[in-house]
């Protein structure tokens, strides 16, 4: 008899044998499942329903890849270009810190570079300056035959051309050491006497 009460249970569903045993008859769950579906209906206003989404909070947005490439592209381009405005700037302010710190008037000028004023060293620089683009370091020349590659200027300058030619002016002319002359300018010793003299 107890495999016959299985074999009858096993053909319901759990919840009906569950009323079955509690007594609860099945018109009282069709009016309870009524009255449920009732209140859903009433808690949900027609109103709401017809509403947009909020566009403040679309956090699914399909881009191409094309289209973030190329403002990823731009964005680099810019930052590229802030970049080399920044260096430029830098390389500006060191190559005017070096000589301006220390020539502030006539007679440092004097002292430092043996011209007579500060005119006369800016003239000579700036009649010099077109032809010093094209400086080659002595180590350079010595290690290189050929005359085509001499032509090219040494790419990797530590210093403004102008810092060199000053750095040149105070080891020459006043006799500075190479040790001085590197805390002066902020540079190694062997950068010093490296330097095309």
């Amino acid at each position: 008899m107890c495999y016959r009460r299985i074999g009858l249970f096993a053909s319901q569903s759990v919840f009906d044998r569950i009323n079955a045993r509690l007594g609860v008859s099945e018109e009282l769950q069709a009016c309870a499942s009524d009255s449920a579906v009732e209140e859903e209906h009433e808690e949900q206003p027609a109103a709401e329903d017809d509403r947009e989404p909020a566009s403040d909070h679309n956090y699914y947005t399909r881009n191409s890849a094309g289209v973030v490439d190329a403002a990823a592209a731009e964005t680099i381009r810019q930052l590229e270009a802030e970049i080399r405005s920044l260096e430029s700037q830098l390389r500006d302010i060191s190559c005017t810190l070096n000589i301006n710190r220390l020539c502030a008037t006539d007679e440092e000028f004097r002292f430092y570079t043996r011209f007579p004023s500060e005119k006369v060293f800016w003239w000579f620089w700036e009649s010099g300056a077109p032809s010093a683009s094209r400086l080659v370091y002595w180590s350079r020349a010595q290690r290189t035959s050929d005359a085509m590659a001499l032509e090219k200027p040494s790419p990797n300058r530590r210093l403004a051309l102008l810092d060199e030619f000053f750095l040149y002016c105070c080891r020459v002319a006043v006799g500075m050491e190479e040790k001085v002359i590197a805390d002066i300018f902020g540079i190694s010793s062997t950068t010093v006497s490296r330097r095309s003299w």
